[in-house]
């Protein structure tokens, strides 16, 4: 009975130990406090985004303003000629008493050129008794007269004849273009002379061409990176310094 009594020896297993968990989930752990390249990548590119809509929104403002002040100065009267005062045209016809000198001292205050050979209006050559002349252009208050070549005589203290150098026609009358005495200017004070266009000589052209536009002929008016460049200078010296102009 002693011996039934006893416990049947109990077999001991060593339990098996958890499996330890992974520090390690979705490349995170150690290395993943450490920053992750797409994430950095993503971040910037959308920041420089950003930034160009800005600087686009900046750029479209800027533009407007820009309009504006144009469309203030060009709509309705862009600007007001001066009043010029002109004296008494000098008239010149065969058996008037004038002189060489006399003659000469008008021509100074025209501002005619002495040459050898007048080939343009504003030049005149001279000798003891004969003057010739290209008459400047001039808008009479009887009209329009063109340019013209004039040959006077002159006998002692007397204008003896008038004629044509191109024809050799005898001219009966003639007038030169008067002396500009003085301009009366309005508002901003801006003395301006109105001229066509094949008027200005052409190296003015270019020198303005190169100065203030290069590429006016390859644009449609507006350079977007002219206007860039522009609002950048003076968005750093803080007032306008710069135009648009290429």
């Amino acid at each position: 009975m002693a011996d039934s009594k006893k416990k049947a020896p109990v077999k001991r297993t060593k339990a098996k130990a958890a499996p330890k968990k992974s520090s390690r989930r979705s490349g995170k752990g150690k290395k993943g406090k450490g920053k992750n390249p797409r994430s950095f990548k993503r971040r910037f590119w959308m920041t420089c985004l950003k930034l160009a809509v800005v600087g686009i929104a900046a750029l479209v403002i800027y533009g407007i303003y820009l309009d504006g002040q144009i469309r203030q100065r060009f709509d309705g009267e862009k600007w007001q000629l001066p009043a010029q005062v002109y004296s008494r045209g000098l008239e010149l016809y065969p058996g008037q008493k004038l002189s060489v000198p006399q003659m000469l001292r008008e021509l100074k205050l025209l501002n005619y050129r002495k040459v050898r050979t007048p080939m343009r209006p504003g030049e005149f050559s001279a000798s003891s008794t004969r003057i010739e002349l290209y008459r400047r252009p001039f808008t009479f208050p009887d009209g329009y007269e063109p340019g013209r070549r004039l040959l006077l005589s002159f006998d002692n203290d007397e204008l003896s004849a008038i004629q044509d150098p191109n024809s050799g026609s005898q001219v009966g009358y003639a007038r030169l273009d008067p002396v500009l005495l003085a301009r009366i200017t309005f508002g901003e004070l801006q003395d301006r002379i109105m001229v066509r266009f094949k008027q200005v000589p052409p190296m003015l052209v270019k020198t303005l061409l190169a100065v203030e536009d290069r590429d006016f002929y390859q644009h449609g008016g507006i350079s977007p990176e002219a206007i860039a460049r522009a609002f950048l200078a003076n968005l750093r010296a803080g007032h306008t310094v710069q135009g648009g102009a290429p």
